[in-house]
């Protein structure tokens, strides 16, 4: 029997055939054909390889041993359990990292934007009430001194409040 044969009676692709040869769970043997090397698999050699790929692998319950009581005794534990208990661990963890993350954010310290010496453009805009668009005309204008520092501009208070005192 040839591969496109051997792929038919197992129900499979060529590929998945040639995957299982390289892997060497399907025995073969390469013959002299017309045009070079033909491969051809034995009849009982493919009627095996095709109980073992179609065999059930899963049986719905697995057997575990708890240890922790009086007597170490062998208990079924089915599959929907185990997924019953990795999903009650599942939350207990996220519950964890969510109550980690508040402490964190309560540790963090936040520095009031009235205190800062140095403003970004959207502080600016705060505490001015004017819009970024018309910040950057300033600033192109040289009626307002910035920085880019990066990709952000950076504003002095003493010089937005300047320039805002000045606007009235």
């Amino acid at each position: 029997m040839n591969k496109q044969e051997a792929a038919e009676f197992l129900n499979i692709g060529v590929r998945s055939l040639e995957r299982y040869m390289s892997q060497g769970r399907i025995a073969y043997s390469r013959q002299r054909g017309k045009t070079g090397e033909v491969v051809v698999f034995k009849n009982a050699e493919l009627e095996r390889f095709k109980e073992e790929l179609h065999s059930v692998t899963h049986q719905g319950a697995i057997e575990q041993v708890r240890q922790g009581s009086s007597s170490s005794s062998s208990q079924m534990v089915t599959s929907s359990q185990i997924m019953a208990e990795v999903g009650e661990s599942l939350i207990n963890i996220s519950e964890g990292i969510d109550a980690l993350l508040e402490a964190i954010k309560e540790l963090t310290v936040k520095i009031p934007v009235e205190s800062k010496p140095l403003l970004t453009l959207a502080e600016a805009r705060q505490l001015s009430g004017l819009s970024r668009q018309y910040l950057l005309q300033a600033i192109k204008g040289n009626q307002l001194k910035g920085q880019l520092l990066g990709k952000a501009w950076r504003v002095k208070r003493k010089d937005l409040e300047r320039f805002v005192g000045k606007l009235f």
